[in-house]
């Protein structure tokens, strides 16, 4: 797989999105405090400014007009393509861990470190408040082809949800954290990320809202097979890939039974990391977040040192 990159932040690169048509990228970092719209050649054409704190995560609506921010300040927002603030999600108690929009892009879905999920409408109205457990909500996604959203947390529960806030059903499915989640396509299979470096996938095909969901395999699918943490995972366009990435420096590629068919490794940079704790012993290329293109051709990756590299898919029909 070939590459190429782009320096987009003077330190951590959080959270990567590709605009729905496939020609812009969304980034966010850490030390700016900002987000940043992208051409993929690396021309910068909009900035964010606004939030207080770290911008941890990034999201492009389905529709291409709007993006979300969320933030460790405590909100989110809502912005245009011009680097407009359109509205402030203002209401969570701690940290904002993640933010998505509906499919119809009329819907806002925020977790938070408060223990909740809110739902918000475009102008920054909240309209639902989502609360089960006392853990924090790394992830929340909305289930394509439904009126329902998932939630991974602190306590190793996916929970399912209808757009009314009532909880339909909940899996116990780890005893770490589940920090990322994320629907095929076509909403019949859910992947989840967990902190102890596993990636289980669950087929909701014949699923109701019962208490259990049913593995694709017998078996608990064990994607990675080093000591590393997985940051994230995204489903391909066609949904028989799936692409993870942590901090082993390498994007991995999977098909639904668990074999992983491509891996794409960074080369070793050993500088260290500066946290405001100290050091971090990390490498500074670690990927943070991947996101794959529309037509399935190219993935993106955020980066620890900045970069945002572009992987370009070598047989982009497997993927698209």
């Amino acid at each position: 797989m070939k590459f190429k990159e782009f320096k987009a932040h003077s330190d951590i690169a959080y959270s990567v999105s590709f605009s729905p048509d496939g020609k812009l990228l969304a980034t966010a970092s850490r030390k700016e405090n900002e987000a940043f719209l992208w051409k993929l050649s690396g021309e910068k054409i909009a900035e964010f400014k606004g939030h207080a704190d770290i911008i941890n995560r990034v999201s492009f609506s389905p529709n291409g007009q709007f993006i979300a921010t969320a933030s460790f300040d405590k909100t989110s927002r809502l912005w245009n393509l011009s680097g407009k603030m359109v509205a402030e999600l203002k209401g969570h108690e701690n940290r904002v861990n993640d933010v998505n929009f509906s499919p119809n892009s009329d819907l806002i879905a925020t977790a938070s470190s408060d223990n909740t999920v809110r739902l918000w409408n475009l102008s920054g109205q909240e309209i639902r408040k989502l609360t089960g457990g006392v853990h924090s909500i790394f992830s929340v996604n909305f289930r394509p082809g439904s009126q329902q959203l998932v939630t991974g947390g602190g306590d190793g529960k996916v929970r399912f949800w209808n757009l009314s806030g009532e909880q339909l059903s909940e899996l116990k499915v780890s005893p770490y954290l589940v920090v990322s989640t994320t629907f095929s396509p076509d909403g019949k299979l859910l992947a989840t990320a967990e902190n102890n470096n596993m990636i289980r996938l669950f087929d909701l095909s014949g699923t109701k809202t019962t208490n259990e969901f049913d593995l694709l395999t017998d078996r608990t699918v064990n994607f990675i097979r080093n000591p590393q943490i997985v940051e994230s995972v995204s489903f391909s366009p066609n949904g028989k890939i799936v692409a993870t990435s942590g901090i082993d420096n390498t994007i991995k590629l999977w098909n639904l039974n668990g074999r992983q068919v491509e891996e794409f490794k960074l080369g070793q940079n050993n500088s260290k990391l500066k946290t405001r704790d100290g050091i971090d012993n990390r490498p500074r290329n670690d990927i943070n977040w991947i996101s794959f293109s529309p037509d399935g051709k190219m993935l993106a990756a955020a980066c620890n040192d900045g970069m945002i590299r572009l992987f370009v898919v070598d047989n982009p029909i497997r993927f698209s």
